[in-house]
């Protein structure tokens, strides 16, 4: 029986893996070309806004503008905020308005990057790259009474207002 077993587990397990192979590779080149044109696309967008002038750049590679500058003093990771804030794509597909209250920690790493930049009563745009937002994630909203898809790797531009800081000792 354990010869069996030998000979058995490997050949089961080598066919299993092979006869999926095909299908991997047909997903794999359609998300393949999406990954590079989104990537593509967005690397363009954000090398022009560098170009611009008053774009700054944050080590992070995260580029903001300032709109409006605020005044008083700049939120620390441990203060939560209100914003307030309209997500798009780098084609101008609103997929997000709102003005929430949180910790800036629970922000997704691109808004907590720029929201630290800001004073009180700022107004930037911010130019985030896929890696500080939402990766390789397709995502579905629901906005204006319509769905929108963000596909993976697409690069973000948020109008960002930092309403409050709420510090917490």
């Amino acid at each position: 029986m354990r010869r069996f077993l030998w000979w058995v587990i490997p050949f089961v397990t080598f066919s299993v893996i092979c006869s999926s192979c095909k299908d991997d590779e047909d997903l794999s080149n359609n998300q393949i070309t999406v990954i590079r044109k989104n990537k593509e696309e967005g690397e363009m967008y954000l090398k022009e806004k560098r170009a611009q002038q008053g774009v700054k750049e944050d080590p992070s590679g995260l580029l903001y503008s300032v709109v409006t500058e605020g005044t008083g003093d700049k939120p620390s990771l441990k203060d939560s905020v209100t914003i307030s804030y309209v997500g798009k794509t780098i084609k101008d597909t609103v997929f997000v308005s709102k003005t929430e209250t949180m910790a800036v920690v629970d922000l997704d790493e691109g808004l907590q990057i720029g929201v630290r930049h800001m004073r009180e009563g700022a107004n930037y745009h911010l130019f985030v790259p896929y890696y500080l937002m939402y990766g390789a994630t397709n995502l579905k909203f629901s906005y204006g009474g319509r769905s929108i898809s963000v596909p993976g790797y697409s690069t973000l531009v948020y109008d960002m207002k930092l309403d409050a800081i709420i510090k917490v000792e």
